[in-house]
């Protein structure tokens, strides 16, 4: 992975741990990607090369089996997190607004929630923060988010359409800052190969 702009060791609270490893948060400086926003330090970290993501059995708000392989074809935001979660609690509004003011044909947020089994509780969690915009996905167990060696939450994958990972984040992101907009509307400009 190239970490192109190291931003400082974990916040407190920036994240939720779930095993017992400590992770790092790094940004890259988003100059040559996009000129909108080329001065624009985002907290993400590339990916390079970019590495096969690993395929995912979750259950959607019907209980029924979903696989992340189905969305080839577009970009995927995978964000694993929790009702529980502070950090959480405060990124999902956002989510939500970002996933409205992007086509959902090109990108596509998927919010999965490792509350295993009990779509109940997310839905109740999306009510009471007007979350409206976003599908509910829950693990299907504690292997899933091992496939990604998620240690804390929330932590967030960019998947290419052709289902490679690009970029990631561990930690609470602000998904409504105009650079990070900006980003995402210019890197979802580029040329689709293949699937």
């Amino acid at each position: 992975m190239t970490r192109l702009f190291i931003l400082s060791w974990l916040f407190i609270g920036a994240t939720t741990p779930i095993g017992t490893a400590a992770m790092a948060t790094v940004a890259f400086q988003a100059a040559g990607v996009m000129k909108a926003a080329a001065s624009a330090t985002l907290a993400l970290e590339r990916i390079d090369p970019p590495v096969p993501a690993p395929d995912l059995y979750m259950r959607d708000a019907d209980n029924k089996l979903v696989r992340l392989s189905e969305f080839r074809g577009r970009y995927v935001l995978l964000t694993f997190w929790a009702t529980w979660c502070l950090p959480c609690i405060g990124e999902m509004p956002s989510l939500n607004r970002m996933q409205a003011d992007l086509d959902e044909k090109d990108f596509k947020i998927v919010p999965l929630s490792l509350e295993s089994g009990d779509q109940h509780k997310v839905k109740g969690f999306y009510r009471e923060h007007d979350i409206d915009k976003l599908p509910i996905y829950v693990t299907e167990g504690y292997s899933e988010q091992e496939k990604y060696e998620v240690h804390g939450i929330p932590t967030s994958f960019l998947i290419d359409p052709q289902g490679k990972q690009v970029w990631q984040h561990v930690g609470e992101i602000d998904w409504d800052a105009a650079e990070t907009r900006a980003f995402f509307k210019e890197y979802l400009k580029q040329p689709k190969q293949p699937k």
